[in-house]
């Protein structure tokens, strides 16, 4: 396969488009607090000015779901969010190895990940799979996350209840609570990236957060 650093990529759209002397501006840094459909155009507004635009594209990933729901669509949906979190391990494979994915998850197994845009150049296990209780995947929970999308949203609790219903789904996200114990969580983890590698050495393996 092919690996794209979209960063590199996006920073070549820039300056490709700067070559073509069009009046472009470019905004980053500014979090959207709103969309609002407003006459013939829309008013997209951040914490540092207001813009408006005939046509708007949203790629903000699983946090275009939020800006959807305050512009009124959604309403009756939930989502749940997980992220997926790895272990960094020295570079002892130059390809992917990807495991085959259990139909009824939908999560992808442990797989191995070269990493060649990082410069130690290291393997990526993973990814684990974990509920997350705040709209920032960087943080585990958030009490206005739990307010808002949990205790006044009863679809979410539905779903969640969904989710965990089935046997081994549940058994596979509670496996994946287990990865984030110290020391413990790390020799079980072991336990499933030796099947790729076999002679791998639990002390090398270094937790990484996603």
């Amino acid at each position: 396969g092919i690996s794209i650093n979209f960063g590199n990529l996006a920073k070549f759209f820039i300056r490709e488009l700067k070559k073509s002397n069009k009046n472009i501006n470019y905004h980053f840094n500014e979090e959207v607090i709103s969309i609002k459909k407003s006459g013939g155009f829309y008013e997209i507004k951040t914490r540092k000015s207001i813009y408006k635009s005939k046509v708007v594209f949203v790629a903000s990933s699983a946090n275009s779901f939020y800006l959807a729901r305050k512009m009124g669509f959604l309403e009756d949906y939930s989502l749940v969010n997980v992220r997926g979190n790895y272990f960094v391990y020295p570079a002892v494979i130059k390809s992917k190895v990807y495991r085959i994915q259990i139909e009824k998850i939908p999560f992808v197994k442990i797989h191995a990940d070269p990493n060649p845009f990082l410069a130690s150049k290291n393997v990526e296990f993973g990814p684990t799979a974990e509920l997350v209780l705040s709209k920032d995947y960087s943080k585990d929970l958030e009490f206005s996350y739990i307010f808002d999308e949990v205790i006044k949203n009863p679809s979410f609790i539905r779903s969640v209840y969904g989710i965990l219903a089935d046997k081994d789904i549940r058994s596979f996200l509670f496996k994946n609570i287990l990865y984030r114990i110290p020391k413990a969580g790390k020799a079980l983890f072991v336990m499933e990236a030796r099947k790729i590698i076999p002679k791998l050495k639990n002390d090398l393996l270094v937790f990484k957060k996603g």
